[in-house]
């Protein structure tokens, strides 16, 4: 556009404020005096919540305009030059002494500048585009008015800008341990994890996922997203009542896919694993440690765990120090001192050095009433009241709870590990990223370790050198080999005798924890539990003539596991 036309629209402008009494034509022919190409140029008005760079303008000069007029316009407006775009032969200026907004305006008043403008801030496509993410105030709090109440811009966990960072790698899988995940929400289809050795063809061409067959001999058929260990069966999710573990799998990980809500961590896989939904006996400690179990030989590093209750139980803490997992727990919802009262919550409670236990905050900054604490045994805060989410039936619901709390800080986590992989092998170095990212959320000090809530921009950005040092127990590297195998009653074959004695013997890689554990279990049969590795072991063959297998499998202290070991077993009567 050439500088007379530019002084030309400006002066139709100023018509138009005269001839105010016939808006219809004078309108018209205003717009269309001042359209660029590409379509109609509005004058400056800021979006309504756009973001854009805190004073910061892009200024494209008119092509005439000389070297001193450019220099004029810096100095009236006070512009600070700071880069060159050369594509679109404009650049980038600091302003000084005025806001954005007025430099702007000014700017665009000017003969010999074509176009200015604020430097907007885009964020990865959609992110913000879901249909209901302005509910979402735990990822972006501008002081929306949500479920009924207004809040306070800035308390949130910075999804948003966590977004431009990393949204997850979708290599990366998080166990949800809870009462199942509705899998066919379609903001949870694409975030269910597959089990690779239970899917595709098997040696007869059948479909590994419904054969019926422990194809990967981990001790459960047909696992494909998880495991239900409350029917011992592969159906993850099982009842509509069972909602709980859907709400938390959304607040980790919801699609961007144009529709509903969205997750801290979009991209990231969720594993399922039920143990608290319907059937015989939900809630079980021996169920949850099964589900740990899983998890953790299945590679997960990274698990959500939105339950508790009193009651100190060694076995459970056992298994969560075992697990090589950070282990992000739910504080609980009694409104009582995790630190001190009889009653306090587990497993948020227990002193391990991998689980991040985790308050409840609301979106004007507050600790909610019901939220437990704890200034030694809670560690950080999230989000936690009115909180939308995914739930069966393909719909939404808002929910409250540190049971909410806790998704947060474990889709934050998913982004830290995400962004720099070396912590995912390092539960205690993510934790303490997490923790010493924060930002303050005074009405927590005191009443969490480190008085802030979570922020999941600022743990993304969080490198290896700045985290704790890898701990106790061994990495996920390290290997488990059998060496002498199993075998029957001093080496025997064959045997006339109903109960064997097992000759076992396994030996851990250099720097291991050393072998802890083995299970056993005849063939077509479920393995034992976990229980202590012995080099004898008596075990009672299955009924009849025929041949016999027996499996036996050795774990760390870290929780890593040997391959299977077999050895044919003759019995005759």
């Amino acid at each position: 556009m050439s500088r007379l036309s530019r002084r030309s629209k400006f002066s139709i402008l100023g018509l138009l404020a005269l001839a105010s009494v016939v808006p219809g034509a004078a309108v018209a022919q205003a717009e269309n005096e001042g359209a660029k190409p590409g379509g109609v140029r509005p004058s400056f008005e800021a979006p309504t919540e756009a973001e854009a760079v805190p004073d910061q303008v892009i200024v494209k000069f008119e092509e005439d305009a000389t070297r001193a007029e450019e220099a004029d316009a810096r100095r009236d407006e006070g512009l600070l030059k700071e880069d060159e775009l050369e594509l679109i032969d404009a650049e980038v200026a600091e302003v000084k002494g005025q806001s954005v907004e007025q430099a702007v305006r000014d700017l665009e008043r000017r003969p010999d500048v074509e176009y200015a403008e604020p430097d907007y801030i885009r964020h990865p496509t959609g992110y913000a585009d879901e249909p209901r993410f302005r509910e979402l105030w735990g990822l972006n709090n501008t002081g929306q008015t949500v479920n009924g109440t207004a809040g306070s811009p800035d308390v949130d966990l910075n999804g948003s800008e966590a977004s431009t960072v990393t949204q997850g790698n979708p290599n990366l899988v998080v166990a949800v341990i809870d009462d199942g995940v509705d899998f066919t929400h379609p903001d949870l289809a694409g975030r269910k994890w597959v089990n690779p050795g239970e899917s595709g063809a098997d040696s007869l061409g059948r479909n590994k996922a419904t054969n019926g067959v422990d194809d990967d001999r981990n001790g459960y058929a047909d696992d494909v997203n998880g495991w239900d260990f409350v029917n011992n069966d592969n159906t993850v999710h099982n009842s509509p009542t069972d909602t709980h573990g859907t709400h938390v799998a959304g607040t980790i990980a919801a699609s961007v896919n144009g529709g509903g809500v969205v997750g801290v961590a979009p991209n990231v896989k969720i594993m399922a694993l039920n143990f608290l939904g319907s059937g015989p006996s939900p809630g079980s400690v021996s169920s949850e440690i099964k589900a740990i179990q899983y998890a953790t030989k299945m590679g997960v590093r990274i698990s959500n765990n939105s339950y508790g209750a009193a009651g100190f139980v060694q076995a459970e803490k056992d298994a969560i120090d075992a697990s090589g997992q950070l282990f992000v727990a739910a504080a609980g919802n009694e409104s009582i001192n995790n630190d001190t009262s009889a009653s306090r919550s587990y497993p948020a409670s227990y002193a391990s050095p991998n689980i991040l236990s985790v308050a409840a905050i609301n979106n004007r900054g507050g600790m909610p009433a019901f939220s437990n604490y704890g200034a030694t045994s809670v560690d950080v805060s999230a989000p936690g009241v009115s909180i939308l989410s995914t739930v069966p039936g393909k719909t939404y619901a808002y929910y409250n709870g540190t049971s909410m709390a806790s998704p947060h800080a474990t889709g934050a986590a998913a982004l830290a590990a995400s962004a720099n992989p070396a912590l995912l092998g390092n539960p205690v170095g993510l934790k303490k990223a997490i923790m010493d990212s924060g930002k303050p959320a005074p009405s927590t000090a005191g009443k969490t370790v480190t008085g802030r809530m979570v922020d999941a921009r600022a743990a993304a950005g969080v490198t290896e050198t700045t985290a704790a040092p890898a701990p106790a127990p061994a990495p996920a590297t390290d290997t488990i080999a059998p060496t002498g195998g199993v075998t029957i009653n001093g080496g025997a074959a064959r045997t006339n005798s109903a109960s064997v004695t097992l000759r076992l013997s396994a030996s851990d890689n250099a720097g291991g924890t050393g072998v802890r554990q083995m299970r056993i279990r005849n063939a077509g049969k479920s393995w034992t539990g976990w229980q202590a590795y012995t080099t004898r072991k008596s075990w009672r063959l299955p009924a009849g003539k025929g041949t016999k297998t027996v499996y036996v499998q050795f774990r760390d202290g870290a929780g890593n596991a040997s391959p299977d070991v077999e050895d044919a077993i003759f019995k005759t009567r």
